[in-house]
């Protein structure tokens, strides 16, 4: 069993060392027979770091956010792979018809009543709809006080009728090296000046993990998130140009609609 001292070396930041010291406690729950969960959300620069450690733990680790592609995730820690903490999907209908609403005005108003952005999942925002994945005393919360968001009148319930999963966009992009700054500065149509500033800045992560190094050189079908751009895959070299530069084949993600439920553990 890994240490408290070395699994919270995995955290360089001191507000994540802070979450990582309270996870670290239900993980110890493990050595007395108990399964546990967390009862807060967590963003990728955390969840990811502990699953690249879990073979270190004596324990199963699941994290699950209830989008196939969440961001946001709620983690298990038990004898076998399982979720000990079920969340909920909320629908949230805007009524007005004169008035469209977005991501920070559902949020905003969410957090009007008083919750904390750690227990509410991925927010999603397609047409006249909010989906919302949080705890069942949370969204009891919500249903009966949400009333409106930004003035609009809005509808508020449990769902479990329809889930959004991403589709993706294939398209090629020319690069001269693999190194992160090449890729960010190809896909962003950003100067490499540029692009290194917002890697820089901490703006960019790889497979979930931020990545400050402009030189860091990316692996075939690595996951990189780039604040203001979006969600990419770099799924590898198909080609090369005459002049020698590469041809890389990216996959961009793109929220898509879909009837059924299709909730998966990761």
């Amino acid at each position: 069993m890994i240490t408290k001292k070395e699994f919270l070396d995995y955290f360089e930041k001191d507000d994540e060392k802070t979450i990582a010291t309270n996870i670290f406690e239900k993980i110890k729950l493990i050595d007395y027979g108990v399964n546990t969960s967390t009862d807060y959300f967590y963003p990728p620069n955390i969840w990811s770091k502990i699953l690249v450690i879990k073979s270190k733990l004596n324990c199963q680790v699941t994290t699950y956010g209830y989008f196939a592609e969440s961001e946001r995730r709620v983690i298990s820690f038990t004898e076998v792979s399982e979720e000990l903490n079920p969340i909920q999907l909320i629908r949230i209908k805007n009524l007005s018809k004169f008035k469209e609403l977005t991501h920070k005005d559902y949020l905003g108003a969410l957090m009007g009543l008083g919750l904390k952005r750690e227990k509410m999942g991925d927010l999603i925002v397609k047409d006249n709809f909010c989906y919302l994945p949080t705890f069942q005393e949370i969204g009891d919360i919500i249903i009966n006080e949400l009333k409106t968001v930004g003035k609009n009148p809005v509808e508020v319930e449990f769902s479990s009728e329809s889930n959004i999963e991403y589709k993706f966009e294939e398209y090629e992009i020319l690069i001269a090296s693999n190194r992160l700054d090449a890729l960010i500065s190809s896909i962003t149509k950003l100067s490499r000046e540029d692009s290194v500033k917002i890697i820089e800045k901490g703006e960019v992560s790889v497979n979930y993990l931020e990545i400050k190094e402009k030189s860091f050189e990316i692996k075939d079908e690595s996951r990189i998130s780039i604040k203001g751009f979006g969600k990419f895959t770099f799924v590898g070299i198909v080609g090369k140009t005459k002049k020698d530069k590469m041809k890389v084949l990216v996959k961009k993600f793109i929220w898509i609609w879909n009837k059924k439920l299709t909730h998966k553990l990761k």
